[in-house]
């Protein structure tokens, strides 16, 4: 598996390790764990096994799967190819709950698959993305307090300390003094 982000990275193989225990009595288990600079690589005993942990591991944090056999060797008695499959998942820099920029909109990631459902922050709507064609950045949050709540609500900005009208609805209501998380981008937008 390989991510730019490291804290992915880690609870992915966490993820795997554990899953890999609970199926120690189907024979599987993990011989070689290696850390690259980008990723891990795994080598497990089972390819059917490798397999379906690759898709639930896409399932849980998302990214691009690909699985591919390789031809490790020959069988001198029957004369058969002995294939190795491998694996490849490409997890995102992202996570669920992440706040990114992407076609110069601010969305929230919703959900994680073989494709991201994101939520426009603005509006509300759902959409949904492919990562192959995705080109995005990951926003940063800031802590900051709730200045005015009535008949708009506006936040103290995290750079200029001026009180800012945020830009997108809220649903839940907020108190005066309140401590929140924003983003911004061509103004501020409440991430809670």
């Amino acid at each position: 598996m390989r991510s730019p982000n490291f804290s992915v990275l880690d609870k992915s193989v966490d993820f795997l390790q554990k899953r890999v225990e609970n199926l120690r009595h189907k024979g599987m288990f993990i011989n070689k764990t290696e850390r690259l600079d980008d990723g891990y690589d795994l080598y497990v005993t089972n390819k059917k096994i490798a397999l379906t942990l690759g898709k639930e591991l896409q399932e849980q944090y998302g990214g691009e799967f690909k699985a591919s056999p390789q031809l490790f060797s020959r069988n001198k008695q029957t004369s058969k190819n002995i294939y190795r499959v491998n694996v490849l998942v490409r997890l995102p820099k992202f996570e669920r709950g992440d706040i990114l920029l992407y076609d110069d909109k601010i969305f929230r990631v919703d959900k994680l698959g073989s494709k991201i459902k994101l939520q426009d922050l603005t509006t509300g709507n759902f959409t949904v993305a492919d990562y192959a064609r995705m080109e995005y950045s990951v926003l940063k949050k800031y802590t900051t307090y709730v200045s005015r709540t009535h008949p708009y609500l506006e936040v103290i900005n995290p750079f200029d300390f001026q009180s800012s009208m945020v830009k997108n609805r809220q649903v839940n209501s907020f108190e005066l003094g309140q401590e929140i998380k924003v983003v911004v981008h061509k103004g501020i937008y409440v991430v809670e």
